[in-house]
């Protein structure tokens, strides 16, 4: 395996900023032409961002509600406040009738939910910010659960014991573990995570732009604390050219780092074991937040603290933990 000067596998592109994801391309017949339409359209995106839903989010639930509106124009309706839910329902049974784009195939039980989650977050902006009640109730399908990956506690050691042999980049490795696996954080939140939310003598994170605009306090370790601190003071500001950069992860260009830059480092890490069984594994971000959770809970934590620790709305959500 050839690892090049900044201690990257050659097979991972070094720290090139991503690209921003490419939206969609939308069919040609889904051109909007009502004012009212393509105004709440504009909107609702940049609500989006400014309750600091991710990228792919802002991407993708616009372009669910593009397709409604299209839907409404078609069958002669020319403001929001004039849907029912017998609009909504139709829609939905249209979708459910159309085939996907690129497969040709229906659209699966999670696609459509995800329309349903576009539309009933539309409702949630129309009533918060807008003051309109959308009448509709919209349930999502279950659908196959999905395979959650868990790392155990001696394969998180294992990472964070290659970040510290790391001669470059191995401070921000392991600052990158205390934040998604330590505090748990969330992909979008991390990346969104400023030098100064870091705050050493309360040893917490403070999250000032989690899902649904919600802010929180996260507490964290001594040791972790720590490792955080070397890295904002040691290695940090060999990496930013810009002085107001005010981001904690800094790319080697100097501009804030992305989530798929610290997913690619987070896999090299991953590669650099000698565990087969943790190589083998298809782990991001995501997995590190939910292997925090589920050591936890095996810890004897309260599902309740959990809950508040990750951030979630409901204890529901938390509640797929009990069962891993």
């Amino acid at each position: 395996m050839k690892i090049n000067a900044l201690g990257l596998v050659s097979q991972y592109p070094t720290e090139k900023t991503p690209p921003p994801p490419k939206k969609v391309k939308e069919m040609k017949k889904l051109l909007l032409h009502n004012p009212h339409f393509i105004a709440l359209h504009h909107a609702f995106d940049k609500w989006l961002d400014t309750m600091g839903y991710s990228e792919s989010s802002r991407i993708n639930l616009p372009n669910h509600l593009k397709e409604l509106f299209f839907f409404l124009e078609k069958n002669k309706i020319n403001h929001i406040e004039q849907v029912s839910q017998k609009d909504i329902n139709a829609h939905l049974v249209y979708l459910k009738k159309r085939s996907h784009q690129r497969g040709g195939k229906n659209l699966s039980i999670a696609s459509l939910n995800k329309h349903r989650q576009a539309i009933n977050l539309l409702a949630s902006y129309l009533q918060k910010v807008k003051n309109i009640q959308l009448p509709i109730v919209l349930k999502t399908e279950k659908s196959a659960e999905k395979t959650i990956e868990i790392l155990s506690k001696e394969q998180v050691h294992l990472l964070y014991k290659i970040s510290e042999e790391e001669p470059i980049l191995g401070l921000r490795d392991a600052a990158m573990l205390d934040v998604f696996y330590g505090c748990g954080l969330r992909r979008n939140e991390g990346v969104n995570l400023l030098v100064d939310d870091v705050i050493i003598e309360k040893k917490m994170l403070f999250v000032r732009k989690g899902k649904g605009g919600k802010q929180r306090f996260v507490p964290t370790t001594k040791e972790a604390i720590k490792r955080m601190q070397r890295y904002i003071n040691e290695l940090r500001p060999t990496l930013i050219k810009d002085p107001s950069q005010s981001h904690f992860f800094i790319s080697i260009k100097g501009t804030n780092l992305q989530g798929q830059s610290l997913s690619i480092r987070l896999k090299y890490l991953q590669e650099k074991t000698e565990d087969e069984t943790l190589k083998n594994k298809k782990i991001g971000l995501h997995t590190l937040r939910h292997s925090i959770a589920t050591h936890l809970l095996n810890e004897g934590m309260r599902l309740e603290q959990i809950s508040k620790f990750l951030g979630h709305s409901t204890l529901e959500a938390t509640q797929i933990y009990t069962h891993l």
